[in-house]
């Protein structure tokens, strides 16, 4: 058990490419108020060099263009490469490690192991059967009925007519669900590719025929071969936004009876055998648009809402516009609200009882990718945004209700910070006492510096991307228009939860995958192992209610090959505590080359572990899911 009495940390820490983790004393950002607007000036500079590129792009495209039968050998000599990954990959030796740190043959047998678990899965994948006995180690307890719901980017590579091997980058996978019912102490398991569309197309031709966001190579028919560079800067950029494929591939949720595998847009309606239904009519839920995270609270009535979120972003005319919905738990839309503000990028949200939150990261629009390192397929399109360490990040705060508070944007540090995945916030307006504040707390995961669509954790392999995360805690004052950053826990931290009656309230729990090792360097620094343990997190407050006195990070370790996923928490029947629950997290056993579900009692750390369920297959490592309080994907009546 780590238990560490927590101070806040200076975020004036010196950024480099090596992810420094120096240290030094507390400091407020006062009265850090962002424009909502770009500066004139900006905007004349933005449009400066955007002219400028436009100009190369067009002279190199004229040149390549009127080169016939050569066009595909112009291309560009200016290096596009994602942000870290310009750092040295030499091998460490186990001379250079620090006392308490691993050897470097262990971190590589560490991070060989995890990289398995990023495996593509074949088409012949698909099983509906009952969990044996023997593959239950342990007992799942009876009272925990419902089904685990898990997505995840499956099918990546795919085999051509021609025998050569095709291959996406992983994110751009097609999507595969896989369920585990739970009822009586006994599991049955299903698992399927969401059939999309673009699945079926693909599926049919035997081999990659669509565009997708995180590959460069673009596999769309053009006049010989591809889309010349002429045709991507003309139709995709200039013309564009192009329409990448829905891979389905990055959440399922049942809510309200509608059960639907999420990407980015309109969610794809799955059967209860998980057989793609698509676009269902009268289903307000599933003809909505919204993105792979969402938030579940409860109401003052009791009743509970689900809080989606849908950003679209047009970089070329500089505008965002986020869409905001509230479902109840019939699945009819009671509230939307749309609202629109400059460009920029943001993956996750936090909602609190009276706003929605935003954490826009530091980035802007890179001209050099976008007009030629894309058209010339040097980048995918998702590489076309990258950080900006001129920008802060800031929150964008939008009410809920009527007639609380107003819109605000707060400047979030003066380092740049950037996150994906938030762990929980919560407001003090209705706090008790001297308590009550018009403050925001907002705690995440951060990165020093941008890792481009996760290549830490998704690409991790200790020598280019390792995790580098940190624990983060933002109080927002409303009134002064500034923002405290405390660095809660410099160790590194990914895929964060709290208790469902926790979500948008004070929690004094967490739960989060996080490494078991590190190797110390004295170049680079620290580096991280793989994500592979689960840690549960206690909050001990001051009597403000915000800042954290004491933080305790209690481990659990799957195994020495073993890699836990995100976690999902069940609270255990009429449960008062938030702790009260079950944990039940997907695990990747690099030895068996399966997965595993383990289930877990929250409330009961030291010996938390109650069953281990042996999946019949392989399941990439995924990415996000829920838990479904319905038993539902169980057998069909003939089993």
């Amino acid at each position: 058990m780590a238990t560490a009495a927590v101070t806040p940390i200076s975020c004036r820490e010196t950024l480099s490419t090596s992810y420094s983790s120096s240290v030094s004393q507390k400091q407020t950002n006062k009265s850090h108020q962002c424009r909502s607007q770009f500066s004139k000036s900006a905007a004349l500079q933005s449009r400066h060099r955007g002219r400028s590129c436009l100009s190369r792009a067009r002279a190199v495209v004229a040149r390549a263009e009127g080169s016939a039968g050569r066009n595909r050998a112009v291309s560009p000599t200016r290096a596009v490469a994602s942000a870290g990954e310009a750092e040295t990959s030499t091998r460490p030796t186990d001379s250079q490690q620090a006392a308490g740190s691993s050897t470097w043959d262990q971190m590589e047998a560490a991070y060989t192991n995890y990289a398995t678990g990023y495996r593509s899965a074949s088409l012949d994948a698909e099983l509906s059967q009952w969990v044996e006995a023997g593959d239950i180690q342990g007992e799942i307890p009876k009272e925990l009925v419902g089904t685990l719901l898990r997505n995840g980017p499956a099918l990546f590579e795919r085999t051509g007519e021609d025998g050569k091997e095709k291959r996406r980058v992983y994110l751009d996978g097609d999507g595969m669900v896989f369920s585990l019912a739970l009822k009586d102490g006994k599991a049955y398991f299903r698992n399927k590719f969401v059939r999309t569309p673009s699945f079926v197309r693909e599926t049919e031709a035997g081999t990659f025929t669509d565009l997708s966001i995180f590959t460069a190579e673009d596999p769309r028919a053009g006049p010989d071969t591809g889309p010349t560079p002429l045709f991507r800067l003309r139709d995709d950029i200039f013309n564009g936004p192009p329409s990448p494929k829905a891979n389905g591939a990055y959440n399922v949720v049942n809510w309200a009876g509608s059960l639907c595998a999420i990407d980015w847009g309109q969610p794809h309606g799955l059967s209860n055998s998980l057989d793609y239904e698509g676009k269902r009519e009268g289903d307000e839920f599933s003809n909505a648009e919204f993105t792979a995270h969402y938030r579940i609270l409860k109401e003052a009535d009791g009743s509970r809402r689900m809080v989606t979120f849908e950003p679209k972003v047009d970089w070329a005319k500089g505008i965002t516009t986020c869409t905001f919905k509230e479902f109840d738990e019939e699945g009819h839309c009671q509230q939307t609200r749309e609202h629109i503000f400059p460009a920029t990028y943001f993956h996750d949200m936090i909602v609190t009882e009276n706003f929605y939150v935003l954490f826009d990261c530091p980035v802007k629009m890179d001209m050099f990718k976008t007009f030629i390192g894309y058209p010339f397929g040097k980048c995918s399109l998702g590489e076309t945004i990258s950080e900006d360490l001129n920008k802060r990040g800031v929150f964008r705060i939008f009410p809920r209700r009527d007639g609380v508070g107003r819109e605000a944007v707060i400047q979030a540090d003066e380092v740049p910070a950037f996150a994906f995945h938030h762990i929980n916030g919560y407001d003090m307006l209705n706090a008790v006492g001297e308590n009550k504040k018009n403050q925001i707390v907002f705690e995440t995961c951060t990165w020093d510096r941008m890792c481009l669509y996760f290549n830490d954790i998704i690409k991790a392999d200790g020598k280019t991307h390792w995790p580098r995360t940190k624990l983060s805690r933002f109080v927002i004052d409303l009134d002064t228009q500034s923002c405290e950053r405390t660095i809660v826990s410099e160790k590194a931290c990914e895929y964060p939860i709290v208790a469902p009656s926790a979500t948008g309230v004070p929690h004094h729990y967490s739960y989060l995958v996080s490494n078991n090792r590190h190797f110390d360097d004295p170049k680079r620094g620290r580096i991280n192992g793989p994500m592979q343990i689960l840690e549960k997190l206690t909050y001990e407050y001051e009597a403000d209610g915000t800042t954290i006195k004491e933080l305790k990070r209690d481990p659990w370790n799957p195994g020495e090959a073993k890699f836990a996923m995100e976690p999902l928490f069940v609270p255990k029947p009429n449960s008062s505590a938030e702790d009260d629950g079950w944990l039940v997290v997907p695990v990747y056993n690099s030895e068996t080359t399966l997965t595993e579900v383990a289930i877990l009692d929250a409330a009961n750390w030291e010996d938390p572990l109650l069953a281990n369920v042996k999946l019949p297959t392989y399941i990439p490592h995924g990415v996000h899911g829920s838990f479904s309080e319905e038993y539902i994907c169980g057998p069909d009546k003939t089993n």
